[in-house]
């Protein structure tokens, strides 16, 4: 049987969104299918700290653009994570880190884009469900 080491008492601790921007073309603000039919890039990273080692970030960055380029929308997110035990070698590279926390993390970050863009008076955009393990 071989050593497995086990993290228990993982939480998420904060959700922060320090940059976030949405424009459109002057003549275009009040198209209301605007933001249907959007390209969508999405990518994460995670961070860990060396000050503290019991603590991680999952950074994702959203950019939406219509094809016309009509819209843009580009939102930076991230994600604190903290656990009981400090994070070791096993723990970075394990199934938690790189699927399992970027999957608790993506919900906030698909309302918020939800939220917003409903806000700014465009029509909401609603990201679609993303199945993170096949990164």
């Amino acid at each position: 049987m071989s050593n497995i080491n086990i993290q228990n008492a993982i939480r998420l601790v904060k959700v922060q969104f320090p940059d976030f921007n949405i424009s459109s073309s002057e003549s275009e603000y009040l198209n209301d299918n605007l933001t249907e039919e959007l390209n969508m890039n999405l990518s994460y990273t995670t961070v860990f700290s060396k000050e503290n080692i019991n603590t991680f970030i999952i950074e994702f960055e959203l950019n939406l653009f219509h094809e016309t380029n009509k819209f843009t929308a580009r939102f930076k997110m991230i994600a604190l994570f903290e656990t009981k035990e400090p994070i070791n070698e096993a723990f970075e590279g394990s199934p938690f880190v790189n699927t399992n926390a970027p999957a608790i993390a993506f919900p906030f970050l698909r309302s918020f884009v939800s939220t917003i863009t409903l806000n700014a008076g465009f029509k909401s955009v609603i990201l679609p469900s993303i199945n993170l393990s096949q990164k």
